[in-house]
């Protein structure tokens, strides 16, 4: 997987998944021209520098720093506005936090396994005997899930 450059909003057909990197505010009429054509699973990953912000200390830098997660409520909602699943979300620390670390690479797995479907070529054997619907496969179902290829066999 290749990281997309900050500012292009058209992912490659190939993307398995879409890291959202939260920075700070923007408006969801950003977000929802970023993932109107997108057919893959979207995260949204806000890491805040400071585990707390200082408010006795806080300066405007500061709060724009660590407010990424401000987004996250208005992303889902235009998400789920749009059709589309809502967007997971990591909501962390940015440094040594090892609950961040799992999040981001829990998703890189899925993005894994769903690359590796959708470009698997499933071999089904045989015929199922007649009323046994435990032994049913539909195959349509599964390539307009995975957009694999299923083969007779």
């Amino acid at each position: 997987m290749t990281p997309i450059p900050a500012g292009r909003h058209r992912w490659r057909s190939s993307s398995s998944l879409v890291f959202c990197d939260m920075l700070t505010y923007a408006t969801s009429a950003t977000f929802g021209t970023a993932i109107r054509n997108v057919d893959v699973p979207v995260d949204l990953v806000a890491l805040q520098p400071l585990p707390g912000l200082d408010y006795a200390r806080a300066t405007t830098h500061m709060q724009l720093a660590n407010e990424d997660f401000c987004s996250v409520p208005v992303f889902t909602g235009v998400a789920i506005r749009m059709g589309k699943r809502p967007p997971g979300v990591i909501l962390r620390t940015l440094e040594n936090d090892p609950r961040a670390d799992a999040g981001i690479a829990e998703w890189c797995d899925i993005a894994m396994a769903l690359h590796d479907v959708r470009r698997a070529r499933i071999g089904h054997f045989g015929h199922p005997i007649e009323h046994m619907l435990d032994m049913q496969t539909d195959q349509a179902a599964l390539t307009a899930a995975f957009g694999c290829h299923i083969a007779y066999a």
